[in-house]
């Protein structure tokens, strides 16, 4: 259940991030009321459901950092998503978010396209979900998590 809601929200929002560079908020609550209730029907309790905040933490501590950095709707994006996967996982899938981020600045940098145009992250944080998934499903990434497991 949580693969079908975080991968339709994750695409949807990879959509309109990609054409119009904003993420709607009939995507956003909804999926966030989606997470919630996934969360709360697997039994987990308040002190998970926060501690599972943590890497969107991070991510509003950046908002504030960089100035147009990091939009809210990103730092939604990472709460919906950490509710639905877990912290650890949040954080490898945006590690590799960050990396594909970096890449297609790089491109955008050698194409000389200029520095005032927002990149979108969505469609880095949907293909790092993929690439997850995928590498959890080959047994590439379990591997790693179980040492990841234990020092969250």
């Amino acid at each position: 259940m949580e693969i079908c809601v975080s991968g339709l929200f994750l695409g949807l929002g990879a959509l309109s991030d990609f054409k119009k560079q904003k993420i709607p908020y009939g995507l956003l609550l909804p999926a966030l009321a989606a997470a919630v209730l996934i969360t709360i029907v697997r039994g987990e309790g308040v002190q998970a459901i926060v501690f599972r905040m943590l890497p969107a933490c991070f991510c509003w501590i950046l908002r504030i950092l960089t100035k147009k950095g990091i939009g809210m709707g990103d730092v939604l994006a990472v709460v919906i998503l950490s509710l639905l996967v877990g912290p650890g996982q949040t954080l490898l899938i945006l590690t590799g978010a960050a990396l594909l981020s970096l890449c297609g600045f790089g491109i955008r940098r050698l194409r000389k396209k200029e520095e005032t145009e927002g990149m979108p992250f969505y469609p880095a944080l949907f293909l790092s979900w993929g690439l997850f998934l995928a590498g959890n499903y080959l047994g590439i990434v379990t591997e790693g998590l179980s040492g990841v497991a234990a020092w969250i």
